[in-house]
């Protein structure tokens, strides 16, 4: 879904001695839900990362409405290793550990506690003298062994991602819809013992969406709605999003339900049903909603009052869960009010927001933004030249500049000027202390 690239919300601002476009051409493209699905449980949106298995009742006969225990455990439930109560697992799918060898559920921490044990045992056997003796070896390989083992029913990991393939098939045709989204995902992704097959995806990703898996339901309405390995129908996808939030409040499916309503897919055009939606589902912390609001208030389009402050917040929400184009963004929008308020001063100390706008700028590039690295570039080299405090230029008088070591953005010709710029304002500047 791409915003009108004639939207009037573009804007231009200058930093140092180059014009930036606010990234509103880009930023107005709304995060594609879609490719997600390649790997749900890589991004945290997932059920899991294993197989649920319930042989005293069917998932189908728990499928009613806000009945999730069958894909996601009871919310009471228990850790089985130390008894403690586990939180209700939610759509980030971290708060419990699911092993797909049993279908059962244990707390986070007793997962790290398994994960130490191994990795000790691995310091133990790369540790071992050369005159250790053959028996303290088999032993220590022994104790390695059965570290891999389920801790729950202790059987041990697949050998090669075929037999896990393999695993998960019988599962899955046991009728079990965790075990049926991930050979779907393997179908998608070309895994070894399938190859890549859309439909064959598909068709796996319908049974476990028809037993009410509000993921998978939300994958399937995917699958729909751009014509993935099954014919298109805007209708059956809108009405899978809509049994999803209706079920789970899936953040996800309210996403690309708002999406719909926005470019009036299958639905009439209801800018505040949109966002009504992606106000619920930014709500529950997810952080393509969240970016896609920030654009929204932005550039003011759909009829959002242009807020930059609401913009910015939202940025920075998406961005401090690892979006990468919130984060280039929430540099541009940083600038962009502070030049608001200073009225294009904005080198003031305590008043400048580059060194935090470059901290933003050098985390997207490390994610692979070329435009934020190419921000992030042109700032270090503008704050370069030059002390921050006294304007003395680099090579002045022989001055060597020393940087400073919080935000690693602005320079000084010594240690005094660095201290006086510091107490007068660099303090709340400097990203490194600022909140």
């Amino acid at each position: 879904t791409t915003l009108d690239s004639s939207s009037s919300g573009t804007v231009f601002k200058s930093v140092g001695s180059w014009k930036q476009k606010a990234d509103i051409g880009s930023c107005g493209v709304f995060i594609s839900e879609t490719a997600m699905s390649n790997s749900a449980s890589a991004s945290g949106e997932g059920p899991g990362s294993g197989t649920r298995s319930d042989t005293t009742c069917s998932t189908a006969e728990k499928k009613t409405k806000g009945d999730l225990s069958a894909f996601y455990g009871g919310e009471d439930e228990l850790c089985p290793i130390c008894l403690d109560n586990m939180p209700p697992m939610t759509w980030r799918s971290e708060e419990r550990t699911l092993f797909s060898c049993c279908g059962n559920f244990a707390c986070t921490s007793c997962r790290d506690h398994s994960h130490s044990h191994r990795e000790g045992v691995v310091d133990q056997i790369l540790s071992l003298p050369r005159t250790a003796s053959e028996h303290q070896r088999r032993e220590l390989m022994e104790q390695w062994y059965q570290s891999r083992a389920c801790p729950l029913c202790r059987a041990q990991p697949p050998k090669s991602e075929k037999e896990h393939f393999e695993r998960e098939l019988e599962c899955a045709k046991r009728g079990h819809a965790t075990a049926q989204l991930h050979i779907g995902l393997a179908y998608e992704r070309g895994d070894e013992g399938c190859g890549r097959d859309l439909v064959q995806a598909v068709h796996w990703f319908k049974l476990s969406a028809e037993q009410g898996h509000p993921a998978v339901m939300c994958m399937y309405a995917e699958c729909l709605e751009d014509g993935k390995g099954v014919s298109q129908s805007y209708s059956e996808a809108r009405r899978l999003y809509e049994r999803c939030v209706d079920v789970a409040e899936y953040p996800r499916a309210q996403t690309q339900l708002a999406m719909m309503y926005m470019d009036g897919k299958g639905v009439a055009k209801d800018s505040v049903m949109a966002r009504k939606l992606l106000q619920q589902s930014a709500d529950q912390g997810y952080p393509h909603s969240q970016y896609n609001l920030g654009v929204l208030f932005l550039t003011g389009d759909c009829g959002f009052p242009k807020d930059n402050e609401k913009a910015l917040d939202l940025f920075t929400k998406a961005a401090e869960q690892g979006n990468e184009r919130a984060m280039y963004n929430a540099g541009i929008t940083l600038m962009a009010i502070a030049e608001e308020k200073t009225r294009g001063y904005t080198n003031i100390a305590g008043q400048c927001p580059n060194p935090r706008a470059v901290m933003w700028f050098r985390k997207a590039a490390a994610l692979g933004l070329p435009e934020a690295a190419d921000n992030a570039r042109r700032l270090d080299y503008m704050y370069s030249g030059g002390c921050a405090n006294c304007f003395k230029e680099r090579g002045e008088n022989n001055a060597n500049l020393l940087r400073c070591t919080g935000c690693r953005l602005m320079h000084y010709c010594s240690k005094d000027c660095a201290v006086k710029h510091w107490k007068a304002g660099h303090k709340k500047d400097c990203c490194k202390h600022s909140k």
